[in-house]
């Protein structure tokens, strides 16, 4: 079984949670628990909240360098030792200096696999690399962005080749929030036409893309908000 938590989203489904701009996921597949970025401040508030022990979590990836998304990981690092921390090369040097002393610091320059069924793609994109974690469930490949700034297309096609089957599922941020609609209804055609069936969309999302995506794959799109948890 595969089970997605958000932590931090720009909406909440728990009071003891405050929505802002961020995202922060956990991911599990079977014994294993992945932190999927970290949000703008500490998740350790959002895990206690949720009842799951963040000790438990031994592996934690970052999407890209945005403080919206690594905020939160001083703090993490600092209350849960031995932690194996991926992030896209190359690191800042205050971040890498600030992390490396916290944690074990793996720096990805290209397609890595994490375990059986469980990959992450290259950083992807020049202006901003992106990476995206990509795990294998019964209900297909899932795919987890943070803010998909190179693009959906382009993370697709890395999670395909890295995975040897094109993602049905993409969860995170879509960045297609103020987009025009006929702009965000030609990228999901083009999503549709290589196999991606599902989207549950948080963070730079926006509600009004959100209804767009609705009108073109009905119920395969969910939206994301902190507290929430999926299982595929």
């Amino acid at each position: 079984m595969v089970k997605l938590t958000i932590l931090f989203d720009n909406t909440s489904t728990r009071r003891e949670i405050k929505p802002g701009w961020g995202f922060s996921a956990l991911l599990e597949v079977g014994q294993r628990r992945i932190l999927f970025d970290a949000g703008p401040v500490s998740p350790l508030l959002a895990f206690q909240t949720l009842n799951i022990p963040f000790e438990t979590v031994k592996e934690a990836v970052l999407s890209h360098f945005h403080p919206d998304h690594y905020g939160g990981f001083t703090e993490f690092l600092k209350a849960n030792a031995g932690v194996t921390f991926y992030v896209p090369s190359p690191i800042p040097p205050d971040l890498k200096a600030q992390w490396q002393v916290l944690a074990t610091l793996k720096e990805v320059k290209g397609p890595l696999e994490l375990g059986e069924g469980i990959w992450l793609t290259e950083p992807v994109g020049s202006k901003i690399p992106e990476m995206a974690l990509v795990a294998r469930a019964s209900s297909g490949v899932i795919m987890l962005v943070g803010c998909a700034h190179p693009g959906l297309e382009m993370l697709v096609q890395k999670a395909a080749e890295v995975a040897g089957e094109v993602p049905s599922i993409i969860v995170g941020g879509l960045h297609v929030m103020g987009l025009k609609p006929h702009k965000i209804r030609q990228m999901v055609v083009k999503l549709k036409e290589i196999g991606v069936k599902k989207l549950i969309g948080c963070h730079c999302t926006g509600k009004e893309a959100l209804r767009v995506l609705r009108e073109e794959l009905g119920g395969d799109v969910q939206s994301g908000g902190a507290g929430k948890t999926f299982e595929f």
